[in-house]
């Protein structure tokens, strides 16, 4: 499922306000013009901990896509696929030792 640019950075942000609520007890990131509001004195553990939350975001987020891009089939050319069914994910067409293809599919013996 493809997500669009708004979503993903609506997303985004709202992880970063949990963890600016939870972590440095900032209830909004958003700019208000105030200094008594926008300017908030925070010890150096708890930055640790938004940072290492954040982190940790990322890498969950990263693996995620690279589950994601391992679990999706690759496909040949449409020229490559077979003929009788029209088959293109790679871990359905067996290339043989003398450049014929079969179709797990269809059972189709083809020469791309």
């Amino acid at each position: 499922m493809k997500t669009n640019k708004n979503t993903t950075n609506a997303t985004l942000n709202r992880k970063f306000e949990k963890i600016a609520r939870e972590c440095l007890f900032i209830q909004t990131l958003r700019e208000r013009g105030r200094d008594c509001l926008d300017f908030h004195e925070v010890s150096v553990l708890a930055i640790r901990e938004a940072f290492e939350k954040a982190y940790n975001l990322g890498l969950a987020a990263g693996r995620k896509e690279m589950e994601q891009a391992l679990s999706t089939p690759e496909f040949v050319h449409r020229d490559d696929a077979c003929p009788k069914c029209g088959e293109r994910n790679v871990d359905k067409l067996i290339w043989a030792d003398d450049h014929r293809v079969v179709c797990a599919a269809c059972g189709k013996t083809y020469k791309p």
